[in-house]
């Protein structure tokens, strides 16, 4: 499944909303932010307006944490990790994030498997980013993970 950013929206998920869209220009996903001087969260609404997911930001560890609630599922935590580039560890699943050092791109894996990427679009005038999803049961947690990266820990 691939689902479709518009241009800017990515980065200002904590003043507005960011629609994901199917390759029909369908809305699927729907995330809106909050964010005050203590605190910082998203959460993210299915195409019925049904609250499916919440991302907070964790102020008070020794690194920066981010914790993802997928309702109904267990909660995620990742940590961004300095070193040579910038690094993600997910913790409570088996997914890493092989981020692209030079650029926003990234891909998700699992044990060898491709789960989900993360690319710009420099060509198109109507997106600027594309998450191309490999099975259905992990959409929810990429495009959450997406939100991550991209808005958190900006």
């Amino acid at each position: 499944m691939k689902l479709l950013i518009r241009d800017g929206a990515i980065v200002s998920a904590l003043k507005r909303k960011i629609e994901f869209e199917n390759e029909n220009r369908e809305v699927i996903y729907t995330a809106k932010g909050n964010a005050t001087l203590s605190d910082r969260e998203i959460r993210l609404y299915d195409i019925d307006g049904n609250e499916i997911a919440c991302i907070e930001e964790m102020h008070f560890t020794s690194r920066r944490k981010c914790t993802i609630d997928i309702y109904g599922s267990d909660v995620i935590a990742i940590k961004r990790k300095f070193g040579i580039g910038v690094n993600y560890i997910i913790e409570g699943n088996d997914w890493v994030i092989d981020k692209d050092p030079l650029t926003s791109d990234f891909d998700l894996t699992n044990e060898d498997n491709m789960v989900a990427s993360f690319r710009k679009l420099w060509a198109n005038m109507d997106y600027k980013f594309e998450l191309d999803i490999e099975r259905s049961e992990d959409v929810i947690l990429s495009v959450c993970i997406v939100l991550v990266i991209n808005t958190m820990y900006k």
